[in-house]
């Protein structure tokens, strides 16, 4: 009993988890290329994988037993959200799995949100400041309204003057969020040379966000905690009893 009595927690605890993402996602539903968090259960095999591998960590495989089974981690939804016409010639979307590069205190980092700004010199810059990279670094432009091309080709006027430094990875790559809808992914391996390149100037990327089916996760998700919280009271009610008449004899 005391291993359901765990299991349950742990379910209870994927289930607190599991709404911190709704909410997440919910709260970012209008965000320009906002990609959902999605809740992805670790199967059996996962699992006996773990205590395989670390058959000599007990300290490990101890606090991860506390954790009960299933356990659960975060994945981010990669796929396109819908594209809005805006008019603004800075805004611009990567189509399929390319991203644009920016240049951040930290280094080059990937991103969705292709809602960018002319800043005080000139440079194209996202919200934070960051600037987006060409291929030849920073983009400085003197033309309020510069002209890019399908394959990312940046033009000041009538001069080529840069082209667009954009990365494509391939299907089903997991790449590791940084916050403010920026990436960056550890393995060069992840990048899809071949990819063809498709930017659309004037149009934003909008989150993939589906806010009805998020409802419906977090009313199911809320159930679902509701009726293990209901077994563990139950459960201890249970205790209680016991206790009592052992008490009594």
């Amino acid at each position: 009993m005391t291993d359901t009595y765990s299991a349950i927690q742990a379910a209870m605890l994927n289930d607190v988890n599991r709404l911190t993402m709704i909410s997440q996602n919910l709260a970012n539903a209008s965000t320009a290329g906002y990609k959902k968090q999605v809740a992805v259960n670790k199967s059996f095999t996962d699992y006996m994988s773990f205590y395989k591998t670390n058959n000599d960590d007990l300290e490990m495989k101890a606090q991860h037993a506390k954790s009960g089974m299933p356990y659960m981690e975060s994945s981010t939804d990669p796929s396109m959200g819908t594209v809005k016409y805006t008019g603004n010639s800075l805004d611009l979307v990567a189509d399929g799995n390319t991203y644009f590069t920016l240049l951040t205190p930290n280094g080059p980092a990937f991103t969705k949100q292709g809602s960018f700004n002319k800043n005080s010199e000139g440079n194209i810059v996202n919200s934070l400041g960051y600037p987006l990279l060409g291929e030849n670094g920073e983009i400085n432009i003197s033309n309020i309204t510069p002209r890019v091309d399908e394959r990312g080709n940046v033009y000041n006027g009538d001069k080529l003057i840069t082209k667009l430094k954009t990365v494509s990875f391939k299907p089903n790559t997991e790449l590791t969020a940084m916050g403010f809808g920026m990436y960056n992914s550890e393995e060069a391996g992840n990048i899809d040379q071949d990819a063809r390149i498709n930017i659309k100037q004037g149009y934003l990327e909008m989150s993939n966000v589906v806010v009805m089916d998020e409802m419906v996760k977090l009313i199911e998700t809320m159930r679902h905690f509701e009726a293990s919280q209901k077994f563990m009271m139950g459960y201890d009610d249970m205790l209680d009893n016991a206790i009592n008449i052992i008490g009594e004899v």
